[in-house]
């Protein structure tokens, strides 16, 4: 069984699964057995730097030097530092690495033979509709395959001896509003209006084509348009639009072949070049190519509008049950119960331990997990709820599975602070549902949410547990009393128990200010308060009920476990020179007295103790 990590970006909200379909039907073809851990994030999808870089944190997970083979997309990491660091970090290990899209220095590579697509595109203007004058409608300027096309371009450019400043190349991004940008510039600068615009993916080439409309320009009248990729929306728009067609799921078996040869110890190309089909439409002056039937698409959109919905519909009911949940065991329950509709085999959910905990200065880590801390809160697989709580016994069960699997791992975080992940096995569902990031989005929110609220939660009790408490001594104060120790007796009262209730005077305590001076009374105070509450048995109160008194209450009390008390408290005061009066009664849950009254009776046997002792002295 062979382990093959599968690093990749995401496009904006967008998951390229034919990667992970394509070595997955490879590995069921050639009958090799592998562990396909696919570490995906969407790290150019928010203008928040720090959520991408709690993103791209994902890559920092997998122990790659324990992989048997890496497969890189990362041509959508739009972040140089970001991309240049993960290449730099995996040139360390020695491990065959194959980068799909994007050529690396030492590494593999597969992709699209970009060059020679746009070239024979170019050769099809210039020779079958006699196209002199030009402009590159590209994309993102340093996106590799951006710039393979370009560079294809201005090859072609020098070949039919023209000038690269009079047919200019533009850059912008992949999405239709760059063609509409791209072309409301030429116009609106006043530059030359092409014979054709050579786009660098299909969404650009819609993009300008509609705006061509806009502006009242007849396509291919007025100048032709090319786009590449052979998206639906190319086939389909109107004008149909000429296009490169390539298949994404024979890179991802492309991949897994050069690997199997690898490990076979066969000499192999550093570079593997797939062959893409040029198809001519309208938008280049070609008829209609008439490989698409309309009424199919009609059809198949309306369905896919219904399903759209379906989805929508579910990700709001999704989003409504996981605001109702209140624990973070209720969330994970809501989210896999949801995944579990879908086409996949098992979801585990990683989180670090302080997510429970949510104190008010809880920090999570932003470089890597603290694999040590972290629990698996939740494992289902095939329905059933397993008993995994560790990272090293969910990697053992993984190990363990029979065939090959592919297990998907997506970040868990709060910004940039990594709280965990979560990881699906054979989400095959992710091959036609576009919605991955929106699920995931709305579980992290609700943990998010649920976790702010929790450590608003904890900051009020401490906040409320300073208030309780008297400043010098640490123990409750006359505030605590009343919020604390009356409901308290009450319950006692209700369970039929005794109460031992002491009220304590310091004794001298006023020579001991005047003699010493306040620094030594606050000490007096300490020591006593001390006292009192390391030798008051389990279930008790002890507080400062105001200047040098005190008040004692413990329950399940008797005559004997009161004397012992006092006893154990004068004899270890009296290391300090200190000594307390101490007044005790024992409550009757068949009395009509309240705490306060008690404390009454306490107060008064108290001050008849220290009468007595004046009395002794005089």
């Amino acid at each position: 069984m062979k382990r093959i990590a599968l690093l990749s970006d995401g496009w904006k909200r967008m998951m390229t699964y034919a990667w992970v379909d394509g070595i997955m039907k490879k590995s069921w073809e050639m009958e090799e057995e592998i562990r396909l851990y696919h570490f995906v994030c969407h790290g150019n999808w928010s203008n928040d730097d720090l959520h991408n870089r709690g993103e791209y944190n994902i890559f920092e997970l997998p122990e790659l030097d324990k992989m048997d083979g890496i497969v890189l997309d990362l041509i959508n990491i739009n972040d140089i530092s970001v991309r240049n660091g993960v290449i730099n970090k995996l040139k360390k290990y020695n491990v065959p690495i194959v980068s799909i899209a994007l050529g690396v220095e030492g590494f593999y590579y597969v992709g699209i033979d970009n060059k020679s697509a746009i070239s024979e595109l170019m050769h099809h203007l210039y020779e079958e509709h006699q196209c002199r004058s030009f402009v590159f409608a590209g994309g993102p300027k340093d996106n590799y395959e951006n710039v393979q096309r370009r560079l294809g371009y201005a090859e072609c450019i020098e070949e039919f001896g023209l000038k690269l400043e009079d047919n200019p190349t533009l850059d912008g991004d992949f999405d239709f509003q760059y063609g509409v940008d791209h072309l409301r510039y030429i116009v609106d600068s006043g530059k030359k209006i092409p014979d054709a615009f050579v786009c660098a993916n299909d969404n650009i080439a819609a993009g300008l084509c509609a705006e061509a409309a806009n502006m009242g320009f007849n396509i291919p009248k007025d100048f032709k348009v090319t786009g590449f990729d052979n998206l639906d929306k190319a086939v389909f728009f109107k004008p149909q639009i000429t296009t490169v067609s390539s298949t994404r799921e024979v890179t991802g078996g492309i991949c897994l072949e050069m690997l199997m040869k690898i490990w076979a110890g066969e000499e192999i190309s550093k570079e593997y070049l797939i062959r893409s089909n040029c198809v001519y439409g309208e938008s280049c002056g070609c008829p209609n190519n008439n490989i698409v039937d309309y009424r199919d698409y009609a059809k198949s959109q309306i369905v896919y509008g219904v399903k759209r919905d379906v989805i929508a519909q579910k990700l709001m009911e999704l989003e409504v049950e996981l605001a109702k949940r209140r624990e973070f065991e209720d969330i994970f329950a809501c989210s896999s119960e949801h995944y579990e509709t879908m086409d996949c085999d098992a979801i585990y959910f990683v989180v670090d331990k302080k997510l429970y905990e949510a104190h008010p200065d809880t920090i999570f880590g932003s470089k890597g997990y603290d694999i040590e801390n972290c629990i698996v809160a939740r494992a289902v697989e095939d329905g059933e709820l397993l008993h995994i709580s560790t990272i090293p016994e969910l990697i053992n069960h993984m190990e363990a599975q029979e065939g090959s699997c592919s297990y998907t791992f997506s970040p868990i975080h709060f910004r940039q602070q990594a709280v965990g992940f979560v990881v699906l096995k054979n989400a095959n569902f992710l091959y036609n549902n576009p919605n991955f990031y929106d699920i995931h989005a709305a579980c992290v929110t609700a943990l998010e949410n649920r976790f702010k609220k929790k450590q608003l939660e904890s900051a009020a009790m401490q906040l409320r547990d300073v208030y309780n408490r008297d400043q010098l001594t640490g123990i409750y104060n006359r505030i605590a009393f009343v919020e604390k120790m009356v409901p308290a007796f009450e319950t006692f009262c209700m369970e039929n128990e005794k109460c031992a209730i002491l009220f304590c005077d310091v004794n001298y305590f006023k020579e001991i200010n005047d003699n010493y001076g306040h620094e030594a009374g606050d000490s007096a105070l300490k020591n006593i308060a001390k006292s009192l509450k390391k030798n008051c048995p389990m279930g008790g109160f002890v507080c400062r009920y105001g200047g040098d008194e005190f008040v004692v209450m413990f329950p399940r009390a008797t005559w004997q476990q009161i004397d012992e008390y006092c006893s154990k408290v004068r004899e270890e005061l009296s290391k300090y020179g200190l000594s307390i009066s101490m007044g005790a009664v024992l409550t009757d849950p068949r009395e009509n007295v309240d705490l306060h009254g008690y404390v009454a009776k306490a107060d008064q046997k108290m001050y008849e103790q220290k009468q007595k002792q004046k009395a002794r002295r005089g």
